[in-house]
């Protein structure tokens, strides 16, 4: 299970303009049909971009931001989780992002998108996904296989 950092989902939304790394990420984690998740500080970290961005007079770049977000929130909708970086560290998530640095300290587990790796998850974190409500039984099934 993945939990996708701001700055990568912000460099997937140039499509085939991101970072080679970026792109071969997400075209794994969809062949492997790998869960991906966003923290609620990533959407709010792109809210305020588009809110910055809105402020500084450019209407039109807020408003096509704005679009991707809305876009964003409806595709990734209940995988949009209310944690950081030490509730990543307790659930055994592995943060995907493309600075490492932010995370040396932390002693989360994190991966550069550049470096594919194989997903796993600990009977905990099942649990704990499916009684916080965050996945169903059938959810967790599917995570096994």
């Amino acid at each position: 299970m993945f939990l996708v950092d701001t700055n990568v989902i912000s460099e997937a939304r140039k499509g085939s303009r991101a970072n080679p790394g970026v792109r071969a990420f997400f075209a794994a984690a969809s062949e492997q049909e790998q869960p991906l998740y966003l923290a609620s500080i990533t959407i709010g970290e792109l809210r305020r971009g588009v809110d910055l961005i809105r402020r500084r007079g450019d209407g039109t770049q807020a408003d096509a931001l704005e679009h991707w977000l809305a876009v964003l929130l409806e595709a990734y909708g209940d995988r949009v989780l209310v944690l950081d970086a030490e509730a990543a560290l307790l659930h055994d998530l592995t943060v995907v992002t493309r600075n490492t640095a932010d995370f040396f300290a932390t002693g989360v587990a994190h991966s550069s998108v550049s470096e594919v790796v194989q997903f796993s998850m600990s009977v905990d974190t099942k649990a704990w996904l499916y009684l916080s409500g965050m996945a169903s039984q059938a959810q967790l099934r599917a995570f096994a296989a």
